[in-house]
């Protein structure tokens, strides 16, 4: 009976080693990660009236989407390079009113047809497209 036990134990840890190695090595270091996050306090950012003010870069208006999707997030505030996160702007700073003015007409889409969009910006900083045909847009 012991030795039975013995066996299955030993089987199953040896199946369970092959799973592991058969299965992408991102994924495994995914799931430590959100383990990781589990356990570690989040980091609490300054209120906005103590952030210091971002500084767009002047040739922001020549970045191409992609660049700024695919670099580095400077918000990360962990050092693991190889942990992945969204965006490129530093969430300890703030941006003005008239950065965010900039911003909003700098997200202008380009139409091919005759209808509209508009770009909202809101007093929380956030900035959205709003069709003109959804409820409370303007013509």
């Amino acid at each position: 009976m012991i030795r039975r036990t013995f066996l299955i134990i030993i089987g199953m840890l040896g199946l369970g080693f092959m799973a592991i190695f058969s299965i992408e090595p991102s994924f495994i270091r995914r799931l430590y990660y959100k383990i990781e996050d589990l356990f570690k306090p989040p980091v609490k950012l300054p209120p906005d009236s103590e952030r210091l003010e971002a500084e767009l870069s002047p040739e922001g208006e020549t970045i191409s989407v992609e660049m700024a999707l695919n670099s580095r997030c400077t918000s990360d505030y962990d050092g693991n390079s190889k942990k992945f996160h969204w965006g490129m702007f530093d969430g300890s700073r703030r941006l003005s009113e008239t950065q965010i003015k900039r911003i909003i007409h700098l997200a202008r889409i380009p139409r091919f047809t005759g209808r509209k969009v508009e770009i909202r910006g809101s007093s929380r900083g956030r900035i959205r497209c709003c069709p003109c045909n959804e409820r409370g847009c303007t013509k």
